[in-house]
């Protein structure tokens, strides 16, 4: 059985995992997924002294309006960018703002192995106009990595809202009006595999849990979505209701920040969690190496895992990872909360 560790996350950020080797079944870590910030827009707990001094957390959006250097985006050093091949690397970086309009403090809060350093150095260079009191922002960047090779004819997973930033057209499926399924806790969630060529043409759709009744329509209806062109071939999983309701929504919107204590007692309120397993091809063609995934698992109000978002790939394997971590279930929550998965397999 694979041994498992709880971790806090910092600010929207996923906690780093412990390395565990198993030979026969996945190392897996969850973390709480944070919030960012209160709703007033400072951080979501400070004492009244450490409040004073602070400086006041504003969207990057309000902080970007008064840039004023231009042409000094951060970029990945090479070696990174040869890592990272037909893949998209995200980094998060809270950058304060001094009175004088220069940047006072950068730091990784999310960061990118290899390019922390070169990025935040970028980020110092950034000059903004002089404002009446110092303040920071959270700037995330993303970096996609084109390429060639066979590596890239492979879709990788990324998160919904990764494609959904760059869909174009797509109307949702409409759903007949027909009975809703008689077993809510097994059926009120449809999840397919969706992939997209470079093109922004969806080239397969896939139930990865579907409702026999409606897979054809949700197929058809996706095959029709179209995005912006992309650096490389991408899959994602998209999830529908029935009926539609509140919980069609963004799980990150509905999430709690979990405390330490309330992960583990959500931990023991587990009642079914198989391991999931890395498919014959994925372990042929990683033989010795160490595979790392990481998972955004959301539970519903009665216990089911509404939705499941790849945060971090295993080509070849998120699927059937995803497959494995729907059947998941959990005691009835007051409100619908989210975690991070983090899972590491060993191919021997």
């Amino acid at each position: 059985m694979p041994r498992s560790t709880e971790f806090l996350a910092r600010s929207a950020v996923l906690a780093s995992f412990l390395t565990v080797g198993t030979r026969s079944a996945p190392a897996w870590a969850d973390a709480p997924l944070g919030i960012v910030s209160s709703p007033d827009g400072g951080s979501a707990a400070a004492s009244p002294a450490s409040a004073v001094n602070k400086p006041k957390l504003i969207p990057a959006a309000l902080l970007l309006q008064t840039k004023l250097s231009t042409n000094d985006d951060p970029h990945l050093p090479d070696s990174v960018k040869a890592r990272h091949v037909c893949s998209s690397v995200t980094g998060i970086y809270k950058v304060c703002v001094a009175t004088t309009g220069e940047v006072d403090a950068v730091e990784s809060i999310a960061g990118i192995n290899g390019a922390d350093a070169d990025i935040t150095l970028a980020l110092r260079r950034w000059r903004f106009k002089p404002r009446p009191s110092a303040v920071c922002a959270l700037q995330t960047f993303d970096f996609d990595i084109s390429g060639k090779g066979t590596l890239c004819d492979e879709p990788g997973y990324m998160p919904r809202l990764w494609l959904a930033a760059r869909k174009l057209s797509g109307e949702r499926p409409a759903w007949p009006s027909s009975p809703a399924p008689s077993s809510p806790l097994e059926n009120q969630t449809t999840a397919y595999s969706l992939c997209v060529n470079k093109e922004g043409i969806v080239t397969t759709v896939t139930p990865v849990r579907g409702a026999s009744s409606r897979d054809s329509l949700v197929i058809k209806t996706l095959q029709r979505w179209r995005y912006s062109p992309l650096s490389f071939p991408v899959c994602t999983i998209e999830y529908f209701r029935f009926p539609r309701d509140d919980s069609d929504e963004p799980a990150a919107t509905l999430s709690p920040t979990l405390a330490k204590e309330e992960l583990r007692l959500l931990r023991s309120q587990r009642m079914r969690n198989d391991d999931p397993h890395l498919p014959e091809q994925v372990k042929a063609r990683n033989r010795g190496n160490v595979l790392v995934g990481s998972y955004q698992v959301c539970i519903a109000t009665d216990g089911s895992i509404r939705d499941v978002d790849v945060l971090s790939s295993i080509r070849g394997a998120d699927a059937n990872i995803v497959a494995t971590l729907l059947t998941w279930r959990y005691k009835p929550q007051p409100s619908p909360v989210c975690f991070s998965q983090f899972f590491e397999f060993v191919v021997q």
